[in-house]
């Protein structure tokens, strides 16, 4: 008789950061103006009343892009000026906008860049109200080895100096900084932050957004990094805003929302960004304004101060889990919907199972949404090119499957339905010792199988989870060594 022994390893995902409004997206395009896009959502709170600028675009060129506003009283519903777009150009595009407030008055800073041949500068624009806005004046250009110049981020320091991050499309983030706002030096070295290096996608960070905030003595700056596509939000810290370090691999916010995808919003374009971030602080809460499908605007909370944040940050969620661009936690729960955790599942990291002395899996897991409801916890995993898998495919079959000889899928047996492709939690269990992999399914058997010698005899096996097609949700994640009972 096979028992449990204690725990080799357990994640109750009770380490999440951000919690995304249920009733997102807060804003989507609803005016001719915006036909095309809105994007770059800038937010402050005065008087009790939560203020967004953001850029609205009517067509594909950004010679159509002008900046909107719109309040609310609770930072969720939103109201649209009625003279939007409250500032454009005919001539030049008003794009990547951006705007802070120091001392009574209210900046703007936006790119003319409009897809063209000739590279974006960055503008800045005054205004006493927010709303009319004056003194435009070319404030930085493009050099050296950098690209157009799309989106900036900026702050004024303790000190009374204008801090700038710039992005640069693809090229990374370059650093600047003025005593007026006005007059900016570029730092000697780009970039300080990212850059895109041949053709890897990896090092692809995004030029439509950077938020820097100053958190005690560092500096945090969130941005979207594109992995293998896909736009994802990532943070980095500094302490002199040259050097910078990853908070961590994975992302901060990644995508577990359908409507973050375009799904149910027919007015929704470039399904596979996550963007433009932009943080404040409110009432006990840092709230996250952020940009899914590049259209709508949703929202994240963090439930405390910007101090507990940065001290979260430092600590962050699936420490205990393998580098990935995929999976984020939320509400006590890891959150997979990336069709490429098929073969790159995410796997638990200095976790070396023995089959010979054989292991248990167990967790829950349910299907929320999705094409269907594809679920694969791999129980023997080595790399991306060797594992063993169970597959439940909605209600109609559970596969066992292995990837082996190169990184080729087969090995693949119908064990049966498996009655559990709801948007319920379900128990999972899968024992394995030796060859055989047995997998139990609320507490019933649904079957086994044996796996192929390569896959076999080992001391260097982990487990992952994956899933295709399907937004799953995973909790209490345990790993037990077996051994024989009387």
């Amino acid at each position: 008789m096979i028992m449990p022994n204690p725990c080799l390893f357990h994640d109750d995902f009770s380490d999440g950061i951000w919690t995304k409004y249920s009733g997102n997206p807060v804003m989507t395009r609803t005016e001719d103006w915006e036909y095309r896009a809105i994007c770059e959502p800038s937010v402050l709170v005065e008087d009790g009343i939560f203020k967004m600028w953001y850029m609205g675009c009517y067509r594909d060129y950004g010679i159509a892009a002008s900046l909107g506003y719109a309040t609310s009283k609770d930072g969720l519903t939103w109201q649209k000026h009625p003279g939007n777009p409250i500032l454009a150009d005919p001539a030049q595009a008003i794009i990547r906008t951006t705007v802070i407030k120091h001392e009574k008055k209210y900046y703007l800073f936006a790119s003319d860049y409009n897809w063209h041949d000739v590279p974006g500068s960055i503008y800045r624009w005054t205004s006493d109200d927010g709303l009319n806005w004056y003194g435009k004046v070319k404030i930085l250009e493009p050099s050296g080895n950098e690209a157009q110049l799309d989106n900036s981020t900026t702050i004024i320091d303790s000190d009374g100096q204008w801090k700038m991050i710039y992005a640069t499309n693809g090229k990374g983030m370059g650093l600047a900084w003025s005593r007026d706002g006005i007059h900016w030096t570029k730092h000697k070295e780009f970039p300080v932050l990212g850059g895109f290096t041949g053709n890897n996608p990896a090092l692809y960070f995004y030029g439509g957004d950077p938020c820097l905030r100053k958190i005690g003595d560092t500096y945090f700056v969130w941005y979207s990094r594109s992995v293998n596509g896909p736009l994802y939000l990532h943070c980095s810290w500094s302490t002199d805003l040259v050097h910078w370090n990853a908070v961590y691999k994975n992302p901060q916010i990644s995508f577990t929302q359908p409507w973050e995808r375009g799904q149910g919003r027919p007015e929704a374009w470039w399904c596979t960004h996550l963007t433009d971030a932009d943080l404040l602080e409110h009432d006990g809460k840092v709230l996250l304004y952020y940009q899914g499908a590049q259209n709508p605007f949703g929202l994240a909370v963090f439930d405390g101060t910007y101090e507990q944040l940065a001290r979260r940050l430092m600590n962050p969620p699936l420490s205990k889990w393998a580098n990935s661009p995929y999976g984020c936690v939320e509400n006590n729960e890891l959150k997979l919907s990336e069709n490429e955790t098929d073969r790159h599942p995410l796997a638990v990291k200095d976790l070396a199972l023995s089959d010979v002395e054989g292991y248990t899996l167990e967790f829950r897991a349910r299907g929320y949404a999705g094409a269907s409801c594809q679920i694969k916890p791999a129980m023997r995993y080595r790399d991306e090119n060797n594992f063993a898998r169970f597959w439940i495919v909605n209600n109609r079959t559970t596969w066992y499957q292995e990837c082996l000889e190169g990184g080729q899928l087969g090995g693949t047996a119908d064990l049966g339905p498996n009655n559990i492709c709801d948007d319920q939690w379900h128990d999972w269990k899968i024992i394995v010792r030796n060859r055989m992999n047995q997998l139990y399914l609320d507490g019933k058997f649904i079957g086994q199988w044996k796996s192929s010698p390569g896959l076999v005899g080992r001391r260097d096996l982990t487990i992952g989870l994956s899933v295709f097609d399907t937004y799953a949700s995973f909790k209490f994640v345990k790993v037990y060594k077996n051994h024989e009972q009387p």
